[in-house]
């Protein structure tokens, strides 16, 4: 049963709640969620867009804020201490003023936490790719750190870490990155040997693409060889492997195999 959903102009993202305590995130026209928001003690029961945030509020009257960038919980808000006796009808936004309001048989005006995205890597940088199609600069570091830069304001606007993790779970430095032709993912090569896809306006992963071996990857493209779009990666092992493009949108985090390698 889903109770309410709200679409995410800013993200790209359809958010959506129900008989369940947390909110699951839809990128369409993937049919899985790839985030899901948990922190709730009860069914959630509204939600609420503002701006890089979302504000929730479940069947016991607690507000969660969450971080959109991060997807995050940033505040806890008890709205059950302002409406003790009876139950909220509605949670809306004011941009305006930067502040929403709970309304029951009275209304409670609610300022919102401001958080800011760190700027700066703090690990040294390996790559960098420009996006002329957005106007912004993906980087990475050793830390296995993705910042995205908006190069007008000359500040970062998302980050996600730990994109390319060992088996132990220590983070890998990325080596290599690439757009593909549509300009709206993000590929990556790592010191291990690892390749991966991602939507770079949210850090979700869309692909893990396998059989690149061991050996730092040097460099990863995107190309178009009749009559498919292929993702090629090559690095030390002396390997151009080539991985089949097929956006068939059936999971959020797909296993790729390679069509085949020259060595």
């Amino acid at each position: 049963e889903v109770h309410d959903f709200v679409w995410l102009k800013k993200v790209q993202l359809l958010a959506s709640c129900g008989l369940e305590r947390h909110i699951n995130m839809w990128q369409i026209p993937i049919k899985t969620p790839v985030y899901k928001l948990e922190g709730h003690q009860a069914s959630v029961q509204q939600l609420c867009g503002a701006g890089n945030q979302l504000v929730s509020l479940d069947t016991s009257k607690v507000i969660l804020i969450w971080d959109l960038r991060e997807m995050a919980s940033i505040q806890r808000l008890e709205a059950f201490k302002i409406h003790a006796e009876h139950p909220i009808g509605r949670i809306i936004y004011d941009e305006r003023r930067e502040l929403f309001a709970s309304l029951s048989r009275r209304m409670a005006l609610w300022h919102m936490r401001k958080r800011k995205v760190p700027n700066g890597h703090t690990q040294g940088v390996t790559c960098s790719v420009y996006n002329r199609m957005f106007e912004i600069l993906i980087s990475a570091d050793e830390a296995s750190d993705v910042r995205v830069w908006d190069l007008n304001a000359g500040r970062a606007v998302l980050h996600f870490s730990g994109a390319h993790t060992s088996e132990s779970g220590e983070t890998v430095k990325i080596s290599a990155m690439s757009l593909d032709h549509t300009m709206r993912r993000l590929i990556t090569g790592a010191h291990d040997g690892s390749v991966k896809v991602w939507n770079f306006s949210t850090g979700v992963c869309l692909k893990e693409l396998h059989g690149f071996g061991s050996g730092e990857v040097t460099a990863v493209t995107h190309m178009y060889m009749h009559p498919y779009d292929y993702m090629v990666a090559t690095g030390w092992n002396r390997k151009v492997v080539f991985w089949m493009d097929a956006n068939d949108g059936r999971a959020a985090v797909k296993r790729i195999e390679p069509s085949h390698d020259m060595q």
